[in-house]
């Protein structure tokens, strides 16, 4: 029944969100530095930070959108080099945006600045069924959980029967969130299920279309345990266990 419930969650979460992504850059923020990224100089890009965020501009060259983690950002006038400042309750960040003829850009921000016990904490606040969804839904609406490292995978291996490539892994205390890729090369339509993809060490598991046209694609979330550690008191359950088997 859990099981059934987690997988309508997530069935209403890939409707929400939008898992495409024109281009994906990841960078690495520390407080009072700068980075610079490409960005596309006619289309919208996102900036997607792990936690909220407040910006600031030293003109108004930019069209800039602010909700809450993710930072919508436009050039409306002739695009120049402009630089962009966020604001966090840890410190101030910069970003020196260069405006390029590329498609949309997706920047994810990490902070390594942000200590691991941030992480575990975050990872222990909330009981053990709720953590797991959430960190599926913030990979379904590409953001980083707070804390999490995203790293791009950018040759994986095939995966559950040769269908499946890894994508990208998001690197937590007790907790790792893997995106997969799956494609039908076949001819007839492919019929993708979550008991598939339990293995020793996955505990959660979402998928983003079940069913998959020849041809086509879709996306695979699933949470595994990044160690053998505990959700710590108060979880339930104690030790981590498959969100299948609860």
């Amino acid at each position: 029944m859990k099981r059934k419930l987690f997988a309508l969650v997530a069935a209403v979460l890939a409707c929400t969100f939008s898992t495409a992504v024109d281009a994906l850059q990841v960078v690495d923020l520390h407080d009072g530095a700068t980075a610079y990224v490409n960005v596309s100089q006619a289309d919208m890009n996102v900036i997607v930070f792990p936690k909220t965020v407040k910006v600031y501009t030293r003109g108004d060259a930019l069209t800039i959108q602010n909700e809450d983690k993710r930072v919508f950002v436009t050039f409306k006038l002739a695009p120049k080099v402009e630089e962009v400042f966020f604001a966090t309750d840890t410190g101030t960040y910069s970003l020196i945006l260069v405006p390029k003829g590329i498609p949309a850009e997706t920047v994810m921000v990490r902070m390594p600045d942000m200590r691991r016990d941030d992480t575990l904490a975050w990872e222990r606040s909330s009981d053990y069924e709720r953590t797991l969804k959430e960190i599926v839904r913030v990979m379904y609406s590409e953001e980083v959980p707070v804390g999490y490292d995203i790293t791009e995978i950018k040759h994986g291996s095939p995966d559950f029967g040769g269908r499946c490539i890894p994508e990208a892994m998001y690197g937590g205390a007790m907790l790792d969130g893997w995106r997969y890729r799956c494609e039908n090369l076949g001819a007839e339509v492919l019929h993708l299920r979550e008991s598939e993809f339990f293995r020793d060490g996955v505990l959660a598991v979402s998928v983003e279309h079940p069913d998959v046209p020849p041809g086509g694609r879709t996306h695979v979330y699933m949470v595994r345990a990044s160690g053998s550690e505990s959700l710590g008191a108060g979880a339930a359950g104690g030790v981590l266990k498959p969100l299948e088997a609860r």
